[in-house]
């Protein structure tokens, strides 16, 4: 099973279902929660993959494992680029990026899931009459969020 924190008001909250009751329960005047989707509530890691494995490839460079760019995966595209594009390839870094970012468009939901419990999550926060909104720094994708639930 893949744990994930959710953070209110900084404090990191115990993972699974007693977050949820946590929050129906010990925090009634909150109106709105807000989460972080990827690495919070969905899974993307392997779509995310295989972009920057298109990408790679685009500029004639072997792909990279899934647990090698697993490791890499962390604040953002644009660093996941810089660690897998080798130095000699940075100054293509737009156009790489534009490559990954065309992949992934078109494929985000191709492996991307949710972790365990999130359905259960959010569910307690709709019958606890609490408002919940995903983000991820990236508008763009948003509209897609309720085909995964």
């Amino acid at each position: 099973m893949v744990e994930y924190t959710i953070n209110v008001h900084g404090l990191p909250i115990l993972k699974g279902l007693f977050i949820f009751n946590f929050l129906t329960r010990k925090l009634g005047e909150i109106k709105l929660v807000i989460f972080d989707m990827d690495g919070t509530l969905i899974d993307p890691r392997i779509d995310v993959a295989n972009a920057l494995n298109v990408s790679l490839t685009h500029f004639n460079l072997p792909h990279l494992s899934y647990q090698e760019i697993f490791g890499m995966i962390q604040n953002g595209m644009k660093n996941l680029m810089e660690q897998a594009l080798p130095s000699s390839h940075l100054p293509c870094l737009q156009e790489a990026a534009s490559v990954y970012r065309s992949h992934y468009d078109q494929h985000l939901l191709d492996n991307t899931t949710l972790y365990p419990s999130v359905r259960e999550t959010l569910d307690a926060l709709d019958h606890g009459r609490k408002r919940w909104s995903p983000t991820n720094g990236k508008n763009r994708c948003i509209p897609f969020w309720r085909v995964l639930i």
